[in-house]
């Protein structure tokens, strides 16, 4: 299982704030092309909002590839430190995928300043996703280079092995330590 967080893998420096009535923030995120999902993802939301909210008439919606997957009220039991987990159907994955967050806000049930400083929802940049794979076996296909060397759609640093024969020589020590630094 890999765990991909808002903050890491995402590179996201600040937690996602919305703020207003009516609020959406999206973000891309892939499917690497070596993995094969064994399980469907699971989003772990962490998040908190203004206490002022009406739990009656304010929620928090998760929109993956623009399907709502899962929604959750923003009342005074999830104020702080609040989280929500939503499974995300591995059918509906592509290789690039769009993760929305959308909140309705209301202070009041009678006419509302929709600008008012209370209406607001804190993403935390610790929201992850935990993907459960598996490699795909190596296809060597040289349409798809540097695929399997680089995966454009993966996550963490680009590993690469080199390898020499038993006694390699100093202009193949050399070269290997110069690709091995770029």
């Amino acid at each position: 299982v890999y765990t991909a967080t808002l903050a890491d893998e995402f590179y996201l420096t600040e937690d996602l704030m919305l703020s207003g009535v009516h609020a959406t923030r999206d973000i891309t995120f892939t499917r690497p092309a070596a993995w094969t999902l064994t399980a469907d993802p699971v989003l772990h939301v962490a998040f908190e909002h203004s206490a002022a909210l009406i739990a009656a008439r304010s929620h928090l919606t998760i929109v993956v590839n623009d399907h709502p997957i899962g929604t959750v009220t923003l009342g005074s039991d999830n104020v702080s430190g609040a989280t929500f987990d939503v499974r995300i159907h591995r059918s509906m994955l592509q290789d690039f995928n769009h993760l929305g967050f959308l909140v309705d806000q209301h202070y009041t049930d009678d006419c509302e300043d929709p600008f008012d400083p209370a209406l607001w929802t804190r993403v935390r940049t610790t929201t992850s996703i935990d993907l459960a794979y598996e490699r795909k076996p190596v296809e060597g296909e040289l349409l798809k280079w540097p695929y399997p060397l680089v995966d454009r759609l993966g996550y963490g640093p680009t590993l690469v092995t080199l390898v020499t024969t038993g006694s390699p020589s100093r202009e193949t020590v050399d070269a290997l330590g110069i690709v091995g630094f770029a």
